[in-house]
């Protein structure tokens, strides 16, 4: 019988999409697909000539076709095609100069279109406001750069058959950290086409210096990576502040306020907040990583990213190919254990397989095959182990379960580097076990790495079972996906699990259209639900049942007993507090995990698993969203403002600034006596720009450096509280009250039509005190952004 005439809808949709080669208007089978594959990995058995190449081929086909085994996506879709580039997981390096961050968005492309997904480290970007040679510009920083890998992903469709995927990662010493975990906070009010950062999950790296520094309620120090000095922050516009020439710290170059270092506490509690909003960033504990079974080379190379998912921290110009072992088809006869002995030779058989991978692969890159070679990293896992509990009996999420999982992946960890050892001995060990620690106990193995857990969410699709190590994530759900011919629109594919209707229907119980309806409203859960009996109930808590203690003490329990990472999701639901998500960051640093992600139900405005309950959730977040501004801030029935009056060019300038509730400013509004149409026009779209800017939390402080000192040939004096500052511009003039609002201290309630005289700050006389030029004599001598300049001759020291 083939394949196709057992597999349901929903999986040949998929299958059909992505993988299926069509050649000469004909589509391939999913029997020819296993058949190709396992032909061409095959192969590589004639390099070394220890194993029968006709048997090999046909365990791997019985494997896959069997679903007891399938390999990551890349493989399916590319072994024994043009492509035949066969990994999912890469790490590019980006070093801090044009050059280097040019060739790892034209790698990125390369491996983009072939099939992978990608990871980078920025953190040896320097940071925004640093120098940039000699030249006398300024460093735009990380989060600025990260946007063009973004946008390289939006334009390359994986293989001209899926996105691309990417992780950004950035250290937790790195002084523009504060921008990155806050860079997609305001993403669930933009439209699609204004999102940040949509192609990437961001995590941040986290180091045991920083966790110590939390645990004592220090500061932390922020770190130029171009200087390795310290950065400090500015107390009043959060910029980044340098060390000067003599060495120390001076003010704030943009708006004089002096410098600070920041508690520990107050960047971990900005990473819970935006994980609790917008489900990033992530977490990688960086020195756990590098000083566990994921780096036995660390003593001659550092890892600094992972893969899209995070499980697969790699180095740089690395990549690695996964494969997943589908563990309900390895229940025993009595449906109460394991059949280890099948198991046993399954594991093998797969190590096999994922080694000749590294072999018979086409890499984008010299690079990238040299290093891949040299490590010869494996990624087996497992998928379907809710699905396992579910026939076994055992509940997910209890003692039982967690320490069934060590026994599972500790008898797959031994087996797998059992094999990888019984290949070095035939095909040698991999080209660096000299400089790892592999060769301090005379261990000879084939692989630096052999286990990984993957989340398996299109080879689960394809093996009808539940992905990687996650609980049910409902028992009645949609999948988006993206399989439309030629189109980036999601179709929905709608999943009832099989197992439980089996289950329902032997104690008497039909689900009828009804009842499923009732299930996806209650988020696919039946815990609730009473026509259900306690004992069903307990073979199918799914995600959101579960407390956020129990998923990382699941991921904790595997990850004991694998080489590289875990992939787990921390689901938690819409009604999860940020103390929620405080307990689960800490539990995962206090046991085994390497990195976490939280993701709470209904966080996004799309979400590729969702249920009757997250979609009414959604579409009543949108029904909000019809009383959005352009840009995404939610105006409230009223703000409080005040209106600045200036003197420009000999007529009246009023500029009115309301702020919210939080004191944030988030309108302008500028109107200029004897104005023409013209000109009134342009006011308007100014203010309205100026606003959108402030309501999509554009940082004020940018707004102000951009338009201050914009200059015309006029140039008139203010006159407040015994000074003068010079306004250039209307420009200038909006700068100079933007920089009055965020400054002044004072509260007070003002109504919103009353007029108030400009109060310049301390801080920003600190800018404005006027010394006499020595070139002109006017009483214009300004200190500048490093300089002296004169208002008046336009004399400036620096040249």
């Amino acid at each position: 019988m083939e394949i196709a005439e057992t597999l349901s809808e929903n999986v040949m949709k998929v299958l059909k999409a992505r993988y299926l080669i069509k050649q000469d208007g004909k589509q391939e089978t999913p029997d020819q697909m296993f058949r190709r594959v396992a032909k061409t990995v095959a192969i590589a058995d004639n390099e070394y000539n220890d194993f029968n190449i006709v048997e090999s081929e046909e365990k791997f086909y019985k494997l896959m076709k069997n679903f007891e085994f399938l390999p990551n996506s890349p493989t399916l879709m590319n072994a024994g095609a043009t492509l035949g580039q066969l990994s999912a997981c890469f790490v590019l390096p980006v070093e801090d100069n044009t050059s280097s961050i040019l060739e790892a968005v034209k790698t990125q492309a390369i491996v983009q279109k072939t099939g992978g997904g990608t990871g980078f480290s920025f953190s040896k970007l320097r940071p925004e406001g640093d120098q940039v040679g000699s030249t006398g510009s300024v460093a735009s920083g990380p989060v600025s750069f990260m946007q063009l890998f973004d946008k390289c992903t939006q334009v390359i469709k994986q293989g001209g058959k899926r996105r691309g995927a990417n992780m950004g990662i950035l250290s937790i010493e790195h002084p523009d950290i504060i921008e990155f975990i806050e860079m997609k906070r305001n993403n669930m009010n933009l439209d699609e086409q204004a999102k940040i950062m949509k192609e990437f999950n961001i995590s941040v790296a986290i180091t045991e210096q920083f966790m110590s520094e939390l645990r004592n309620d220090e500061n932390h120090k922020f770190i130029n990576p171009r200087t390795g000095n310290e950065v400090l922050k500015c107390e009043d516009c959060g910029k980044n502040i340098f060390l000067n020439d003599k060495n120390i710290f001076d003010v704030c170059k943009l708006c004089g306020g002096n410098p600070k270092r920041i508690k520990a506490k107050e960047l971990w509690e900005k990473i819970i907040q935006y994980a609790w909003e917008c489900a990033d960033p992530g977490l990688i504990f960086i020195d756990k990583i590098n000083n566990s079974l994921s780096n036995p080379v660390r003593e001659h190379f550092t890892i600094e990213s992972t893969n899209p998912c995070g499980e697969v921290p790699l180095l740089p110009n690395e990549s690695c190919n996964l494969g997943s072992i589908n563990v309900v088809k390895f229940i025993n006869a009595t449906n109460d254990d394991i059949d280890w002995n099948k198991l046993r030779e399954s594991v093998r058989d797969t190590i096999h397989f994922l080694d000749n991978v590294v072999s018979v692969n086409k890499y984008p890159t010299n690079e990238i095959k040299e290093m891949s070679h040299n490590m010869r990293r494996l990624g087996l896992g497992v998928m379907g182990f809710a699905d396992l509990l579910s026939k076994i009996g055992i509940k997910y999420g209890t003692e039982k379960s967690y320490q069934f999982a060590r026994n599972l992946m500790k008898f797959i960890s031994e087996v797998a580097w059992k094999m990888s050892e019984d290949l070095a001995e035939k095909r040698g060990t991999f080209p660096y076990w000299d400089k790892s620690d592999f060769a301090k106990t005379q261990k000879r193995v084939r692989n630096v790495n052999c286990t990984i857990i993957a989340p398996t969410g299109s080879i689960g699709t394809i093996a009808s079972c539940s992905p990687g190590i996650e609980p049910h994530f409902a028992l009645v759900y949609v999948r988006h996906s993206r399989i439309k011919e030629r189109s980036e629109e999601f179709e929905e594919l709608h999943h009832l699990n099989e197992f439980f209707k089996e289950v329902l229907s032997e104690k008497g119980i039909t689900l009828d259209k009804e009842k499923i309806l009732e299930i996806s409203k209650n988020g696919g859960s039946i815990q609730d639900i009473t026509w259900i009996p306690q004992t069903v109930k307990d073979m199918f808590p799914i995600a959101s049942d579960l407390s956020g203690e129990k998923h990382v003490l699941m991921q904790s329990a595997f990850q004991e007993f694998v080489d590289d990472g875990v992939s787990k999701t921390i689901n938690l639901p819409n009604e999860a507090t940020v103390e929620d998500v405080n307990k689960a960051y800490n539990l995962a640093y206090n046991t085994h995990c390497k990195g976490i992600t939280v993701y709470r139900d209904g966080c996004l405005d799309l979400q590729v698993l969702e249920t009757e309950k997250t979609k009414n959730l959604r579409e009543s977040k949108n029904a909000e969203g019809a009383h959005i501004l352009s840009g995404g801030y939610i105006r409230p029935e009223y703000l409080i403002g005040r209106t600045y009056r200036f003197t420009y060019n000999n007529s009246g300038l009023f500029i009115t600034i309301n702020k919210d509730e939080n004191g944030v400013p988030r309108e302008v509004f500028i109107e200029r006596g004897k104005s023409v149409d013209e000109e009134k026009a342009a006011y308007e779209g100014m203010g309205r720009l100026i606003s959108i800017a402030l309501q999509s939390n554009i940082d004020v402080s940018s707004i102000i450096k951009t338009m201050r000192g914009i200059q015309t040939k006029n140039i008139s004096w203010h006159q407040t509280k015994g000074n003068s500052i010079p306004i250039r511009s209307v420009p200038d003039a909006v700068a100079h009250a933007l920089a009055d609002t965020i400054h002044n201290e004072q509260v007070e309630v003002i109504n919103n039509e009353q007029e108030v005289k400009v109060n310049i700050s301390k801080t920003e006389e600190k800018i404005n005190v006027k010394k006499q030029c020595e070139m002109c004599g006017e009483n214009s001598l300004i200190h500048s952004e490093g300089c002296s300049k004169c208002l008046s001759c336009s004399y400036s020291s620096c040249g």
